[in-house]
């Protein structure tokens, strides 16, 4: 799915093209093949964590696994349109015809309207129940970007689901963002659209998958939380000052705080004010930057945020760990080593 290059330089071209990436369409639906026999484990929700160094902590933890919704009926919420009280508010007075005047056509229409109308509410119901939805987890990005979640919808059934409708259940979010058919036993892939204003963990909302097939008659639909979370690295300085001379023993370049502007740590008691919360944030998006145009050049360099550090290394894997650190980087130092043990590796080896 489309994420920003974390090899990209810092300047504003390099970081143009890597928000680039993210910014494409706000949808694109992709039409899918046959479905795989096995299903995969389903997987709890989970709360995001809190915290700069309980959450950086995590920075070496590995990616979310796949997460699998199928719908049953008690997941689903159904509710009659004005289409389907425009169908039976004839019945009565036809069935009164009927009876009164021994009318046969009368009849006919009114049971004819009436088995519309449940007609249109069983099918409705059908078209979304079975439904398997799959999550699969995002790939970071950086802050401003747009990410995009990739939602795959199964049909294990045998028959087609004609209008499926699905977006993110908020209240800004008024309506379905994408459209989709599925055939029978074969699935379908939609993207939506995630805005990213700031840096750390975000918590993906939940989505919404409805239909009101066939006809607009009645309109079912169910809520579904993926339970995952996508980190956002801060946005790299554009036009920032060029990296700091200051090398370790070894020769590697050393990055910290105090050599991007932060003279020193903020004190917690002040690290919800306006200009200390600000002082952050341009130190991480400079360290951020000088995190990618260290690696592009090919440079050992290491990283210090007040207690934890990432000794000197290079590449990606050492680039990720350094950007996933600032991400959830808050001006503060770990109270103990017990917040660093959170991670489900054994140990952090490359964070002490």
């Amino acid at each position: 799915m489309p994420t920003s290059t974390l090899t990209s330089t810092p300047d504003s071209n390099s970081v143009s093209n890597a928000s680039s990436a993210a910014f494409e369409p706000s949808l694109r639906v992709v039409q899918g093949g046959p479905i795989a026999a096995a299903n995969s484990p389903k997987r709890a929700p989970t709360d995001a964590p809190t915290g700069a160094s309980a959450a950086a902590a995590n920075a070496a933890s590995p990616a979310g696994a796949e997460s699998v919704q199928q719908l049953r009926l008690r997941d689903l919420t159904v509710r009659p349109t004005p289409m389907f009280f425009l169908l039976l508010m004839p019945v009565p007075p036809l069935l009164v015809a009927a009876i009164g005047y021994g009318s046969i056509a009368a009849a006919v229409v009114a049971m004819l309207l009436l088995t519309t109308a449940l007609s249109c509410l069983w099918i409705c119901i059908a078209t979304l129940r079975g439904l398997r939805l799959r999550y699969s987890p995002m790939s970071p990005c950086f802050a401003g970007d747009t990410a995009m979640m990739e939602v795959r919808i199964d049909n294990t059934g045998d028959r087609d689901r004609w209008d499926i409708g699905l977006g993110i259940d908020r209240p800004a979010y008024p309506g379905p963002s994408t459209w989709v058919d599925v055939p029978p036993r074969s699935y379908n892939l939609a993207l939506l659209a995630l805005p990213t204003t700031e840096r750390g963990l975000l918590r993906l909302p939940a989505l919404r998958i409805d239909t009101e097939h066939p006809f607009g008659v009645v309109r079912a639909w169910a809520r579904w939380e993926a339970g995952d979370v996508l980190q956002v690295f801060p946005r790299p300085e554009l036009d920032g000052p060029p990296l700091p001379r200051a090398r370790d023993a070894s020769g590697a370049l050393r990055l910290d705080p105090t050599r991007a502007g932060l003279d020193e740590e903020v004190p917690p008691g002040v690290i919800g004010g306006d200009e200390a919360r600000g002082a952050v944030e341009r130190a991480a998006s400079r360290l951020t930057a000088w995190v990618l145009r260290a690696e592009r050049l090919e440079m050992t360099y290491g990283l210090r945020l007040g207690v934890l550090v990432v000794p000197a290394g290079r590449g990606l894997r050492h680039q990720r760990r350094c950007l996933e650190l600032l991400a959830q980087w808050d001006g503060k130092p770990p109270r103990s080593w017990a917040q660093l043990c959170r991670s489900h590796e054994p140990t952090p080896p490359d964070i002490r």
